[in-house]
């Protein structure tokens, strides 16, 4: 089973146990359920009824979630597919799971100081771990950042970063640059470059429309696939370690036949020789030419693996669609680097 992290950053009260909420209850509802291709699964059943009730005290009381001081949260989710009712093909599937480990550091480490010693050390460690994670999303209050107007920096700086860069953006470098000291290949990091519009419900005085959301599909696709594709463009401008590039690409010879097709894997296999350790290093340029193919090609794709009910293939394409649709529609800015 192939495993990703998210780690959530922002200060207390920007919204990220309504966001992780928002998540996981919208995939509990009939529609989701009914017309979805995969089934989100809490992995500890207590967290997913405490997330669970979060989002029905949205939805029905108008009710937003208790905060949770100083607690490092992780959440663990399994991705599942359906049962499609072909035991030989679901049984053909390279994998068919995906777990999302999604990590919430407390927002009251952004603006108070550590009680003692303990606690810093605490904090380090979290901090660190959290920096083991595939994505890291820096939730900005957008409220917040509002009512800042003229003084942006007093509410960016809390956070680590800037989103008006002139303002802070000696901040940015400043993190980065320990971000860099932190990491095993300091060029391949990607920090404050990518952004997303997210929205987990529209609050009114007396209403929570939990059914009106904003970008909160994208999670997924971004959790999934937008670390494997900096990975390729990464790969290929970087002197990154074989082993490193294995162990951040698991699976990669799975996920490109997924993605392209056998006959993509299957034209980059025939460039490679049938012997010797070079047959080893197939799955990452296969990875690659899946990656790299035109939105009309993934399209192509997708439609053939709907019409042929294969449903690894059909998530995995849909999630590169949504990825470009989420450009288009401005909600994802990604990165040109």
């Amino acid at each position: 089973m192939r495993e990703q992290h998210i780690a959530v950053f922002g200060g207390a009260g920007s919204g990220k146990t309504v966001l992780v909420s928002s998540f996981y209850g919208g995939a509990q509802e009939h529609a989701f359920l009914k017309e979805s291709l995969f089934h989100v699964i809490a992995d500890d059943t207590s967290q997913g009824t405490r997330l669970h009730q979060n989002y029905l005290g949205m939805k029905n009381s108008a009710r937003v979630p208790a905060l949770t001081r100083f607690a490092a949260t992780p959440y663990s989710f399994t991705i599942k597919l359906k049962d499609q009712g072909d035991a030989k093909a679901t049984r053909a599937r390279p994998f068919d799971a995906l777990r999302v480990v999604w990590h919430d550091y407390p927002g009251e480490w952004f603006a108070e100081e550590p009680s003692g010693e303990t606690e810093a050390e605490r904090r380090l460690h979290t901090f660190r771990s959290l920096l083991r994670s595939d994505v890291a999303l820096v939730l900005v209050d957008g409220q917040k950042l509002r009512d800042s107007a003229g003084e942006e920096e007093k509410y960016l700086k809390s956070l680590f970063w800037g989103l008006v860069v002139e303002k802070a953006g000696g901040d940015v470098t400043a993190l980065h640059e320990v971000l860099k000291g932190m990491v095993q290949v300091p060029d391949a990091l990607s920090m404050g470059e990518d952004f997303m519009l997210l929205s987990s419900a529209r609050f009114t005085p007396d209403k929570i429309e939990v059914t009106e959301r904003v970008g909160l599909d994208l999670l997924l696709p971004v959790a999934s696939l937008l670390p494997l594709e900096r990975l390729i463009q990464w790969s290929e401008r970087f002197d990154i370690p074989r082993k490193w590039m294995d162990q951040l690409a698991d699976n990669a010879d799975a996920l490109a036949t997924a993605l392209a097709g056998a006959s993509v894997v299957t034209a980059v296999l025939n460039k490679v020789p049938k012997i010797g350790p070079a047959l080893g290093k197939v799955a990452l340029p296969a990875l690659a030419e899946a990656i790299k193919l035109g939105l009309p090609k993934i399209k192509e794709a997708n439609a053939q693996a709907r019409a042929n009910k294969d449903q690894l293939r059909t998530v995995l394409t849909q999630f590169r669609l949504d990825l470009e649709q989420g450009v288009e529609d401005g909600l994802l800015v990604k990165s040109l680097r």
